[in-house]
């Protein structure tokens, strides 16, 4: 029988989400270009985009309560960018992207609430689940990625399963 871990959706901020990669807020400080009917704010954010694809998820309300029994990370930064609604995105700590027996941990996982005009960058190997609506029915993201093969040793399977056996709830 899986071991249960529970945890609570919180509000995305730079420092919480630090080890998992960047955030973007939204626009802060002072536009470099503006006008009449435009102002530009560049650059909110520093990394380097993978050449990779544009990904369009669009994904539906659990009914009771999200159960995660395992996640799946990327060998290049992953960008999450909520485009009608706000979403939830699960994340665990990254660890040795050369380690193709090593598992997420649910002991590190958290959940994030990111809300219309903010994106995240998860940094290589960071440990996720596909994000899900917020306080809604249905709600869909662009994901920007590498396209890359499944995990060697887990190809068989839809999501690494967490190491010790572990499941996670997460309350919302």
């Amino acid at each position: 029988m899986k071991n249960t871990v529970k945890i609570k959706v919180e509000e995305l901020n730079i420092k919480t989400f630090k080890p998992f990669g960047q955030v973007v807020l939204g626009p802060i400080g002072k536009p470099n270009y503006k006008d009449i009917s435009w102002k530009s704010l560049f650059p909110v954010a520093q990394t380097h985009l993978p050449q990779g694809e544009l990904g369009w998820v669009i994904s539906k309300k659990p009914n009771d309560g999200m159960m995660i029994e395992g996640m799946e990370r990327e060998p290049e930064i992953e960008i999450i960018w909520p485009t009608d609604k706000s979403i939830i995105q699960v994340v665990s700590l990254s660890g040795n992207l050369n380690d193709h027996s090593e598992q997420p941990d649910a002991k590190s996982a958290k959940a994030f609430l990111i809300k219309l005009g903010q994106v995240i960058i998860m940094k290589p190997g960071t440990w996720h689940f596909a994000a899900f609506p917020f306080n809604s029915k249905e709600a869909s993201y662009y994901f920007i990625t590498k396209n890359h093969p499944r995990e060697p040793g887990w190809k068989n399977v839809a999501w690494v399963p967490f190491k010790n056996d572990k499941q996670l709830k997460v309350n919302f």
